[in-house]
């Protein structure tokens, strides 16, 4: 069936605006920033723009990703296992297919974190003879860690004594789990310290965070 002039007019306006769509407007990144990535973990994360024309090429035009992340420059993509927990700025440029191309750039602060994290919530206080405080844990991956958490303190001739001691499941993606300790000490000089190990079995993994305090004189009583 031969189109009516009416149809072929139509088609050639929506034709018109599609094109129109694709090759006008100011080319802009939209996305406004990378997402930490967790050491030793799968990392995925998509750029975007808007306007231009299709098809868009990214590539680091200043500074550089964490040791172990890629960027794809046709896709956007960045991706990888980071090596190591660093802080980092790269400046990121998106370039469409006009003639002469058109390009945008934007400069990125972020960071790759480790996968177990410790710090202390409360850090360890001296009241008379005990010794109290409270520690948070922070699962950055994906799995789930079979974590061990044990504070100590431990005196001046190296005697240790357990202020604190959990055992359990963390799971993945967990932000400052709390742990509290307190505990009762003979007089002298301590040293207060929270180890944290966390294994993931099925990967053959462990990782460890630890954090130490400033040395007490507990009086004797």
């Amino acid at each position: 069936m031969k189109a009516s002039p009416l149809a072929l007019v139509i088609v050639a306006l929506f034709s018109g605006i599609a094109l129109t769509a694709q090759t006008d407007g100011q080319l802009t990144i939209t996305s406004a920033a990378i997402e930490p990535c967790a050491v030793d973990q799968s990392c995925y994360q998509q750029l975007h723009a808007t306007g231009g024309t299709a098809p868009l090429r990214w590539r680091i035009v200043g500074g550089s990703l964490s040791e172990g992340l890629q960027l794809d420059a046709p896709s956007g993509v960045i991706s990888g296992i980071a090596t190591n927990a660093a802080e980092y700025e790269v400046t990121l440029q998106v370039s469409d297919s006009n003639n002469p191309p058109r390009s945008a750039s934007r400069v990125f602060r972020s960071k790759t974190v480790p996968s177990l994290v410790m710090d202390w919530k409360v850090a360890p206080t001296l009241q008379a003879t005990t010794i109290s405080g409270s520690v948070t844990v922070s699962n950055n991956g994906d799995d789930v860690l079979d974590l061990t958490v044990i504070i100590v303190a431990v005196n001046e001739t190296g005697k240790a004594f357990a202020l604190g001691y959990q055992h359990f499941d963390l799971a993945a993606k967990t932000a400052e789990q709390l742990i509290t300790f307190s505990s009762q000490l003979p007089g002298g000089r301590y040293t207060v310290r929270a180890d944290a190990i966390g294994e993931v079995a099925a990967r053959r993994k462990i990782y460890r965070a630890a954090r130490e305090a400033r040395p007490f004189q507990v009086p004797v009583q």
